[in-house]
């Protein structure tokens, strides 16, 4: 495994940053500190080395993750690593409270922990976790501050761009900011390549969006990357503290397995599926998360007509036929779904779904998808209005049946016209 940090102070006084490597654990991270002269620093200590304490004890698990990373395992890894977030937390908010020379510090925290095929991305604050695959770049975090709250809820219009720049600098969320502190946790399947970046604001908003995702998808080592960074950002009279962390996994397909499909190729699958075709990527790595991978041989029943229904699929390889009082209506192929209506109204099956093929299939089930749809409010609106766009288009052709027009005659009209009550990148 290939990784490199570079952590400068800028123009800054001092460096308040702390990055730590541990590749034999496949264990990095990024910790941005506040709270004056003394606090910011031992913040993002306090916070850095917590963290790495406490995944020293998770290593058995991560062991087992490595071997098979099955749903059930990589779930206890995210409940224990959130109590170390929460533990260090404590710990920062308690040794503020016992110092007034420490009241307010606290740390941001970008942790990636590397398992194998898969990996888990950590998130409190401003630092930012790109992922660089396939020549683009996709941000995996979001930010916690007032710029990314009214970004995300449509209001950034409000703020003048003149002060913007203030607005990104409040957290909304942070570690030792209370004793406890929300986490965003994603899971990412690995692909050979695949490079992730951990970037304080200092090196984001030092940069500009732009010349980020310019930089991350450029050639060259990790070293040469971290380098390149801190430069840029120098010459540009950079202020703030800025710290950069590349690391390259060294990704290798499961032994003795043929991959249905590669983990690109599910994410672009995914987002064929109407009712995802509005999720940004990162979105799209949340629900591919709670998929659950099957393996069905040609002649078997993937669901029967009458019988309960509590889960969506999607077909990654191979063919099924879906069939209704024994006639043979359709046949499904790859990037194709079936089940969401029962899915999400939890009535009966409409339909018998046979595999016509050896055939791998993602299941979503009910209960698991309509938890991340509670805990992303912006994720479950985006699905919402992509169900809402398919059952229109398809009403729009029952009509168009039922007096006669062409099928596909004013199937479109009005399809992806007007502004959206939302932003695609939201």
């Amino acid at each position: 495994m290939e990784s490199a940090h570079r952590s400068e102070k800028g123009t800054a006084l001092r460096n308040e940053d702390t990055c730590l490597a541990v590749p034999d654990r496949g264990l990095f991270l990024v910790c941005d500190g506040l709270g004056g002269e003394k606090g910011g620093t031992l913040a993002s200590r306090l916070a850095g080395e917590g963290l790495v304490e406490w995944v020293g004890r998770m290593q058995p698990l991560i062991e087992r993750i490595k071997a098979a990373p099955k749903k059930e395992e990589r779930l206890a890894l995210e409940r224990e690593l959130n109590l170390g977030f929460q533990e260090t937390s404590r710990r920062i908010f308690e040794a503020a409270a016992e110092d007034k020379g420490l009241h307010g510090m606290c740390s941001t925290i970008d942790v990636l922990l590397v398992m194998g095929t898969h990996a888990l991305v950590g998130h409190v604050g401003s630092g930012r976790v790109y992922l660089s695959r396939g020549g683009e770049a996709h941000l995996l975090t979001e930010d916690h501050t007032q710029l990314g709250y009214l970004r995300r809820v449509g209001k950034l219009a409000e703020v003048p761009p003149a002060e913007q720049a203030s607005y990104a600098k409040r957290l909304t969320r942070a570690v030792g900011f209370r004793a406890e502190v929300k986490v965003d946790f994603l899971w990412v399947e690995l692909e050979e390549k695949d490079r992730f970046l951990l970037l304080t604001d200092g090196v984001w908003q030092g940069l500009g969006e732009a010349t980020t995702l310019s930089m991350a998808t450029a050639p060259g080592s990790a070293r040469e990357l971290v380098d390149r960074m801190a430069l840029t950002v120098d010459s540009a009279g950079g202020r703030d503290n800025h710290t950069s962390l590349v690391v390259i996994p060294d990704w290798k397909a499961p032994a003795a397995e043929v991959l249905p499909a590669t983990a690109e190729q599910k994410i672009k699958m995914l987002g064929r599926v109407p009712a995802f075709e509005y999720l940004s990527y990162q979105e799209l790595l949340k629900v591919l998360s709670v998929g659950e991978l099957l393996k069905v041989k040609s002649g078997a029943a993937l669901c029967r007509e009458g019988d309960a229904g509590g889960e969506m699929m999607l077909i990654l390889s191979g063919s099924a036929d879906i069939s209704k009082n024994g006639r043979i209506l359709r046949s499904l192929k790859p990037s194709e779904v079936f089940g969401e209506m029962s899915m999400l109204d939890n009535s009966v099956r409409s339909a018998t779904v046979v595999a016509s093929s050896a055939t791998n299939l993602l299941a979503f089930p009910r209960a698991t998808l309509f938890e991340l749809f509670r805990e992303d409010a912006n994720l479950s609106v985006k699905f919402l209005w992509g169900v809402t766009m398919e059952m229109n288009r398809k009403l729009r052709m029952a009509s168009n049946e039922l007096v006669g027009k062409p099928a596909g005659e004013g199937t479109d009209a009005g399809a992806g016209k007007g502004p959206l009550p939302f932003h695609r990148s939201l």
